[in-house]
């Protein structure tokens, strides 16, 4: 079990470097063994699906960027507990198909492990998303 106040710190940072635009520093946190779980359909959500490890994410994160524009993205609350962090937050993007937007709460849940995501699993308003999506 990890030390909760490094987990929360190694969470925040790599939220700041998101935030940031700064996809190196959010991959240089990420376990070669990490699985990143993003909910949805992939025929409507194309960055919807089961990523391992930097490259992986990465690959998400570069399906994101080419399918939303994020104008607002805040997490608020980080809530630990062993090598679990889990962030709650809201967000507001546009769909660059479509040109709507979507707004939703959502949860993450992380487990860290010396330093690094281990997993991730998204808990996002995919109906919100879906709608934005959908012409």
């Amino acid at each position: 079990m990890g030390d909760i106040a490094e987990n929360t710190a190694v969470a925040k940072k790599a939220y700041e470097h998101f935030m940031a635009g700064n996809i190196e520093g959010v991959l240089e946190l990420i376990d070669e063994s990490c699985e990143w779980v993003i909910p949805g359909p992939p025929d409507k959500l194309p960055w919807a699906g089961s990523y391992r490890g930097p490259a992986g994410v990465g690959q998400f994160l570069g399906k994101l960027a080419e399918g939303v524009d994020m104008t607002a993205f805040e997490p608020r609350e980080f809530i630990a507990q062993g090598d679990k962090v889990i962030v709650l937050g809201s967000s507001t993007a546009t769909n660059k198909a479509t040109g709507k937007s979507a707004s939703q709460d959502w949860a993450h849940a992380v487990t860290i492990i010396d330093g690094k995501f281990h997993a991730f699993q998204g808990y996002d308003d995919t109906a919100a998303e879906v709608a934005a999506a959908t012409p």
